[in-house]
């Protein structure tokens, strides 16, 4: 059975920390329907571009986040195919329990 799937990050601007940082959220969306959980990454608001869903910037902070946000994309895209060819099916909470640790 073919399904949508896509991963999305962005900030969380109503839960500002007294440092000025966000905390960044991810989405992932399997035929419409979204679950969202936190990475436990935070970044200031002018460091996050919202159209690329992705710190911007050279700094060495800002690298070692866009390389989290790059592992956690890659290992969320091999969650989802691992579900897809051994179930059949995916939902939005597989991927993000098989993401967590929690599907067993």
């Amino acid at each position: 059975m073919k399904s949508t799937f896509s991963l999305s990050f962005f900030l969380k601007r109503t839960a500002a920390r007294k440092t000025g940082e966000m905390p960044v959220i991810g989405r992932i969306t399997v035929n419409g329907k979204a679950v969202e959980f936190r990475p436990g990454l935070s970044v200031r608001p002018e460091d996050w571009s919202v159209e690329k869903g992705r710190a911007i910037g050279r700094t060495p902070e800002i690298i070692r986040l866009n390389a989290m946000l790059d592992a956690a994309r890659h290992a969320i895209t091999q969650h989802y195919q691992r579900l897809l060819t051994e179930d059949g099916y995916v939902t939005a909470e597989k991927v993000r329990d098989a993401y967590l640790g929690r599907d067993e």
